[in-house]
């Protein structure tokens, strides 16, 4: 049976030709959808603080380990999964894989006294003038970095459905990034009544599942 099998195999592959069939490589990456890097402002700056790996099915939590993948220049804390888009105390299944990445403070000697190590930001006090002033008008936008990250998957990771998805060895850059609390400061107006209604620009935070009591 099995060279029978055999023989209508090769009598296709004749009729239709070798190169109209084509068989999956276990080092692509077509399981993996999306990157997502996750950013969040730390004392000494903003930096990626987790990656999300979005795959096209259910991962199995319990069986990922930290050297699963690797982040270029950086050092994995904490994989798990989740259904959703962000990060979590506790793993659940999901098609969603987060790498929490080391965020610890750097901290350097300046003039005697010791302050965070942000690379990005050489300013080591408060802006001249002692920031915005009632009535002033912003000349332009603030800039908000986009924060990037690559990741490789080098160990095998297994579905909820037994399946095993063998190490690309390819290394992957993020398309997406969130920025978590930054994006989620209000840009509002106050207008001051004693003066003129002089208006003042200002962004404010609301945490969620804020009780105003």
């Amino acid at each position: 049976m099995y060279n029978i099998k055999k023989k209508i195999l090769f009598i296709l592959l004749l009729m239709f030709g070798v190169s109209s069939i084509t068989f999956a490589s276990a080092t692509t990456n077509s399981h993996i959808k999306n990157v997502t890097a996750i950013s969040e402002v730390f004392g000494d700056g903003q930096k990626v603080s987790a990656v999300v790996l979005e795959y096209d099915t259910k991962i199995d939590s319990s069986k990922l380990k930290t050297t699963d993948f690797k982040v270029e220049d950086r050092t994995i804390t904490k994989v798990y999964t989740n259904n959703k888009l962000e990060k979590a105390t506790k793993g659940v299944n999901g098609k969603y894989v987060i790498i929490e990445l080391d965020t610890k403070v750097v901290y350097q000697e300046v003039n005697g006294q010791m302050g965070a190590n942000n690379k990005e930001d050489k300013q080591s006090g408060p802006p001249a003038g002692g920031g915005p002033q009632l009535g002033s008008k912003r000349t332009s936008q603030p800039e908000i970095k986009v924060m990037e990250a690559t990741v490789t998957q080098v160990g095998t990771i297994r579905t909820t459905l037994f399946k095993k998805y063998k190490p690309t060895g390819v290394s992957i850059k993020s398309t997406k990034s969130i920025n978590l609390v930054v994006e989620d400061f209000k840009q509002l107006t106050f207008t001051d009544e004693n003066h003129n209604k002089q208006k003042l620009m200002y962004n404010l935070f609301v945490p969620k599942n804020y009780d105003s009591k």
